[in-house]
């Protein structure tokens, strides 16, 4: 009976090794490639401030502040990744392509990219330059640096 146990045990302790050998190439694999940190927190232009909060995985998370005393739009599709002087387009996802920014209010604003183009990058832009309007026309927004993390 004593031999059973030590067979039991020896196969359990073989399977957990295998699960946590099996659990730990999993979370390697689902690592993000490329981590990026911006130069400054936040960036602001005359209508709002735009603050970096984290990226995750592919995913940069900005918290936009509205400086004005009217109504402002968020346009997701005007968010730019600028890289060596050319504008790339977000990759598509999300419920919603604009945000209302009411005067003096806050908004969250997600955008994916397609980080295999930042593959050989050291640095890089984020530009709202285009993505607030003020009744209807576009207003300077800012644009904020960023740089490859260590």
């Amino acid at each position: 009976m004593l031999g059973a146990m030590t067979a039991s045990t020896t196969g359990l302790r073989s399977t957990l090794l295998a699960l946590a050998l099996a659990l730990g190439a999993a979370t390697a694999s689902c690592a993000p490639q490329s981590r990026f940190q911006a130069y400054t927190p936040s960036a602001e232009s005359d209508f709002v401030r735009v603050e970096f909060l984290e990226q995750d995985d592919d995913v940069f998370k900005f918290m936009v502040y509205s400086r004005s005393k009217e109504p402002l739009v968020i346009r997701r599709d005007e968010v730019f990744l600028v890289l060596s002087g050319q504008r790339i387009a977000r990759t598509p996802g999300g419920l919603k392509h604009t945000y209302d920014l009411p005067p003096g209010g806050t908004h969250d604003v997600f955008v994916a990219y397609d980080l295999a183009r930042l593959k050989e990058a050291s640095e890089f832009s984020i530009s709202f330059e285009t993505a607030i309007t003020l009744q209807g026309e576009p207003v300077s927004g800012p644009v904020l640096q960023f740089i490859r993390q260590p």
